[in-house]
C-alpha cells in the first residue's frame, strides 16, 4: 500500500489532460476503502478484533465507477420489456433493441451507436453507387458474411478521445441471430432503386427517426426507467453505460478465462468464444501469458490507456486473479486446511491419520456435517482442488462437538420455519410463539399480522443478524447463558410484545415494574457493553407509574419500552431474534422429551 501511494503521488504531479478531461489516479484510497470493507465484514460476521490503525487511513478523492453488471438473464428480460413499452412504436422497440444489443456486445458508447451511417459500414456485398452527385449504398446479395464498422468523427459524432477512432467486426462479436437484426435495419433505409432489382439509399443515420436524428439523452431516461421497472423501481446504479462495462468484462472473461468461468457468467457459445478470441488475439498460441491481452481490449473500447480498461471497466478483475491460480493444482498442508475451514467444522468420520492416500478438497467437503451447509455454498468444489500433503490427527474436545450439535439443530429449526425443511412441530412452534410476541394493540387490527407474517418479521431479524451461527464464539457464549436462564426466556415469551424493532411491557403492579428490572439487568449481564452503549430503557420508577395510575381512570397499565438509542442501529433486533430462537429451541426440545 505504500508503493500505491508513491505510485499515486507521482501520477498526480503528472496531470495531464485529454479534449479537457483531467485524467485522476488513486489506487491506494481504492486499495484502503477495500481493506476497511473487508475488515468490517470480519468485525460483523466472526467478531474479529478491531484494528485501530485502519481507521486512521485515509481513502479521501475516492473515484469508484457507480455502474452495474448486466447478466446474459437481467439483459433477455430488458429486452423482453423494451417489447412492452406501450409508448413505442413497433420500430422504435427494435432500433433500441439493436441499439442495446451493439452495447451490450461490443462495448460501443451510445452517441458512437447513434452516429453509425451507412458510410462507416465495410461488408463484401455492401457497395454504392453514384447517382447524380450523391452514394447510394445498396447490398448485391443476401450473403452478409463481414461486416465492420468505422468508429470516428463526423457531422453528428464527435468520438470522445482520437484513442476511439477505431474500426470493429460486428460479424466476430455478434451472434448470427443479432447481426441479422441490424442488416434487417439497415435494409429498412433502402427505398431508392439502384436497378430493376435492387434498391439503395444515400448515405444516412443507420439510428434514426422520420423526424431526424435520435437524441442521445431520451435513449438514456428510457434506459433509465426500463431499468427502474426491471428492478422494481430499488435504487440501483444501471444506466445505458453499464452495456459497455458489461461487454469489457465479457470480453474480459473470454480472453483471460477459463472455460468454466466463462460459462458460469456469459451467454456465449463455445465456437464463439474461439470465434472472439481469434479475432482480437489472431493466434490462440500462450494466450495464458501474453502481455498484449489487456492492450487489445483496450483499443477495442476505445480507451486511452489499459490502465483505464483494467481500473474502471473489469468488474471481475479479482475473479480472474483466483481463476487463474487455481487452474494448477496447489499442494498446501493440513494445517493451512485446518486454518480454512475450521476444525469445528470437521465431522468425526474425517481422520487424515487415517487416510494413506492425497485428500482433495471436494471429498473434505462432502465429508462435512451438515451444520456446515454455509462452508459448502461457498466452496465449488469441482473448481478449487487443493490437496493435504501433510498426514495430521484432527482432535475435537467435547465442547465442539456440543457446539456442532446445537448449531445443527439451529439450522434445522431455521429451515423448518422458513419452509425449506418440513417438520410441522417445529412450524407449529414458531408461528404460536411469533403471534403471542405481536399480540398488541398495534397489530391486532392489522390485517397483515397473520401468523405467518409475523413469522416472517422475527426470520428477518435472525437473517440479518446471522442470529443462530454458532461460529461466532460471541453467540455460542450468548445462547449457552439463555438456555439456563429460564426467567428470561419465560418472561420474553409470556410478557414482552413486539412492535416494530422494539420490545415492550405492560406494566400495572409493582411486582410487574420489578420483573421487568430484573429482566432489563439480566440482559445487560448477558450482552455487557453492548446493552449498555446501544440499548434505551423506560426508566420510570414504581411510584411515577403508580401516580399515573391512579390520576388516570381509565388507564389500567403503562408500557416500559426496550428500543435502539439510535434509530439506524440494529443491537434491539438482535436480542430480540436470539430470545425467539432460544424460545422456539427450548419449547421443540421439551415437546421431544415428552414424545
Amino acid at each position: 500500500m505504500a508503493v500505491k501511494s508513491i505510485g499515486d503521488r507521482s501520477k498526480k504531479n503528472r496531470k495531464h489532460s485529454q479534449n479537457g478531461r483531467e485524467i485522476k489516479h488513486n489506487s491506494y484510497g481504492h486499495a484502503v476503502s477495500n481493506l476497511k470493507k473487508f475488515h468490517n465484514s470480519l468485525i460483523r460476521n466472526f467478531g474479529a478484533p478491531r484494528v485501530n490503525y485502519l481507521d486512521q487511513l485515509q481513502s479521501t478523492d475516492l473515484q469508484v465507477c457507480r455502474t452495474s453488471y448486466v447478466t446474459p438473464v437481467m439483459f433477455n428480460q430488458f429486452k423482453n420489456l423494451i417489447a412492452v413499452q406501450t409508448q413505442l412504436t413497433k420500430d422504435q422497440k427494435n432500433i433500441l433493441k439493436v441499439i442495446c444489443t451493439l452495447a451490450y456486445r461490443t462495448g460501443l458508447r451510445l452517441n458512437e451507436i447513434l452516429g453509425l451511417k451507412l458510410s462507416d459500414l465495410a461488408m463484401i456485398n455492401f457497395k454504392y453507387k453514384t447517382i447524380g452527385y450523391d452514394p447510394h449504398y445498396y447490398f448485391i446479395n443476401e450473403k452478409h458474411e463481414i461486416c465492420k464498422i468505422f468508429i470516428h468523427n463526423n457531422y453528428t459524432r464527435q468520438i470522445k478521445t482520437t484513442n476511439a477512432k477505431r474500426g470493429m467486426c460486428l460479424d466476430q462479436l455478434l451472434t448470427k441471430a443479432e447481426l441479422m437484426s441490424v442488416i434487417h435495419l439497415i435494409n429498412k433505409k433502402m427505398k431508392v432503386p439502384i436497378n430493376q432489382n435492387t434498391l439503395g439509399a444515400k448515405d444516412c443515420l443507420i439510428f434514426s427517426e422520420e423526424g431526424g436524428s435520435i437524441s442521445p439523452r431520451s435513449v438514456s431516461q428510457l434506459i433509465k426507467k426500463i431499468f427502474d421497472q426491471l428492478l422494481l423501481n430499488q435504487g440501483h446504479d444501471y444506466s445505458f453505460h453499464s452495456f459497455r462495462h458489461t461487454a469489457a468484462t465479457n470480453l474480459s472473461l473470454i480472453l483471460k478465462g477459463t472455460d468454466s468461468l466463462i460459462k458460469s457468467w456469459t451467454d456465449y457459445s463455445p465456437e464463439q468464444v474461439r470465434k472472439i478470441k481469434t479475432y482480437l488475439l489472431s493466434s490462440l498460441d500462450n494466450t495464458g501469458v501474453r502481455t498484449d491481452v489487456w492492450r487489445k481490449l483496450a483499443h477495442l473500447m476505445g480507451h486511452s490507456s489499459i490502465e483505464m480498461t483494467v481500473n474502471h471497466y473489469l468488474h471481475f478483475g479479482p475473479l480472474l486473479v483466483a481463476d487463474a491460480l487455481c487452474i494448477e493444482e496447489s499442494k498446501v498442508s493440513a494445517k493451512i486446511v485446518r486454518a480454512l475451514l475450521p476444525v469445528k467444522l470437521f465431522s468425526k468420520q474425517l481422520n487424515t491419520s487415517q487416510v494413506t492416500e492425497k485428500i482433495t478438497l471436494k471429498s473434505i467437503v462432502e465429508k462435512l456435517n451438515s451444520s456446515s451447509r454455509i462452508i459448502q455454498e461457498m466452496i465449488f468444489p469441482d473448481r478449487f482442488i487443493t490437496y493435504v500433503a501433510e498426514q495430521e490427527v484432527i482432535e475435537e474436545d467435547q465442547d465442539m462437538m456440543v457446539r456442532r450439535q446445537l448449531m445443527a439443530s439451529f439450522n434445522h429449526i431455521l429451515n423448518a420455519l422458513s419452509g425449506r425443511e418440513v417438520d410441522t412441530l417445529i412450524s407449529t412452534i414458531g408461528s404460536d410463539v411469533a403471534v403471542k410476541l405481536y399480540a398488541n394493540r398495534h397489530f391486532q387490527h392489522d390485517e397483515n399480522c397473520s401468523p405467518n407474517n409475523t413469522l416472517d418479521k422475527l426470520l428477518k431479524y435472525i437473517d440479518k443478524n446471522r442470529t443462530g451461527n454458532l461460529l461466532v464464539e460471541n453467540n455460542y457464549k450468548i445462547f449457552n447463558i439463555l438456555m439456563r436462564n429460564h426467567f428470561i426466556l419465560d418472561y420474553f415469551e409470556y410478557r414482552v410484545h413486539l412492535i416494530d424493532a422494539r420490545m415492550e411491557v405492560n406494566i400495572k403492579s409493582k411486582k410487574e415494574h420489578q420483573d421487568f428490572g430484573k429482566f432489563c439487568r439480566e440482559l445487560k449481564v448477558i450482552y455487557k457493553q453492548v446493552f449498555h452503549e446501544k440499548i434505551k430503557i423506560s426508566k420510570r420508577s414504581w411510584k411515577e407509574i403508580e401516580t399515573e395510575l391512579k390520576l388516570a381512570k381509565k388507564k389500567k397499565e403503562i408500557s416500559l419500552k426496550i428500543s435502539n438509542k439510535n434509530y439506524k442501529d440494529n443491537t434491539c433486533q438482535k436480542i430480540l431474534s436470539d430470545l425467539f430462537l432460544a424460545v422456539v429451541y427450548r419449547r421443540w426440545k421439551i415437546n421431544q422429551t415428552k414424545t
